[in-house]
């Protein structure tokens, strides 16, 4: 089998969870072992590479599990974007839809420079309709 198929294989598909309609794709078992966990962090760290990215933003929570490695990989920062009212200091607030609803995620003004080249790794894409495939 193929990386590609194993790591397919690896995420497993809960339909119309959390509702009716919606697919959740749980990728738990894409750290559930540690060759399936560096086969994704290898290949996250070539797909977030072609950026060429000076910082990358972990997204709360499983985004953080994912983005520490290829940070590390990268040699490059990494700064937290977390769930309102979670981080200290001065905070930029951020509202997004989701299928479902809204939500808020925040970020410290100070973890990142206008000037930065950033790369957003998240544990969930609602559609994955506009990024690469995993």
């Amino acid at each position: 089998m193929d990386q590609e198929t194993y790591l397919k294989n690896s995420i497993r598909t809960f339909p119309d969870f959390p509702r009716k309609g919606v697919n959740f794709y749980d990728i738990t078992g894409l750290f559930k072992t540690g060759e399936v966990f560096s086969l994704t962090v290898q290949k996250m760290t070539r797909l977030v590479d072609q950026y060429m990215p000076d910082r990358l933003f972990a997204v709360d929570a499983k985004g953080f599990i994912f983005a520490a490695p290829v940070a590390a990989n990268l040699g490059i920062g990494l700064s937290l974007l977390r769930k309102a009212s979670k981080l200290p200091g001065k905070v930029v607030r951020y509202t997004y839809a989701l299928e479902y609803g809204t939500d808020e995620m925040e970020c410290r003004t100070d973890d990142f420079s206008p000037s930065e080249r950033l790369v957003v790794i998240d544990d969930v894409l609602a559609t994955g309709a506009h990024y690469p495939p995993l």
